[in-house]
């Protein structure tokens, strides 16, 4: 603030004046918004987290879907075995259907189908071939592949769900396959 002095100028008086005025200083002009990190690494973030957020989705699905197949499959109905565990891609498998029940003619409703479950990838259902003794299935799965697999027939009677999640082998390495416990071992 500053003060100016006027002298009152009126015949007879002699007098002093102070009147103030008041100056305010305009604030500067605002400075670019500078980010400690780059909008380009903070999208990239976001799409991470949005990635492992599906991924966490994908994985509770399958757990979802092996547990109400379990349940499902739990009453009378068929039974199902492959003739290996070691599963490669383009593979023509044995499948033999059986009863789950002591009655050896429950053994469903034909024609069966195959269901593939692929973790990160897309179920599959694969119409059965042969009878129910002897049956094929050919794996149409890349290697790498994550399956739980089961049947159902065409009644909608499903099989017992596999207790393991296959992993798909590459054609070449006939002897090497990994076999992952699942929840229900």
């Amino acid at each position: 603030m500053r003060a100016r002095h006027f002298i009152n100028n009126t015949p007879g008086a002699y007098k002093c004046s102070t009147k103030w005025s008041l100056s305010i200083p305009l604030p500067p002009p605002p400075r670019s918004l500078e980010l400690p990190y780059s909008f380009d690494a903070f999208e990239i973030l976001v799409q991470s987290l949005s990635f492992i957020g599906m991924q966490l989705i994908l994985y509770f699905s399958i757990i979802l879907i092996h547990s109400v197949f379990r349940v499902l499959a739990q009453g009378p109905g068929l039974d199902w075995t492959l003739e290996t565990d070691a599963l490669e891609e383009c593979q023509t498998l044995s499948v033999q259907i059986s009863s789950r029940t002591s009655e050896g003619s429950a053994v469903g409703v034909p024609p069966y189908y195959f269901l593939a479950f692929e973790v990160d990838g897309v179920p599959t259902t694969t119409p059965m071939d042969g009878i129910p003794s002897n049956m094929s299935w050919q794996v149409r799965h890349k290697r790498g592949s994550l399956l739980l697999l089961t049947m159902v027939d065409s009644n909608g009677s499903t099989g017992r769900i596999s207790s393991v999640i296959y992993s798909i082998a590459g054609m070449l390495s006939r002897f090497t396959i990994t076999r992952t416990a699942f929840l229900f071992d």
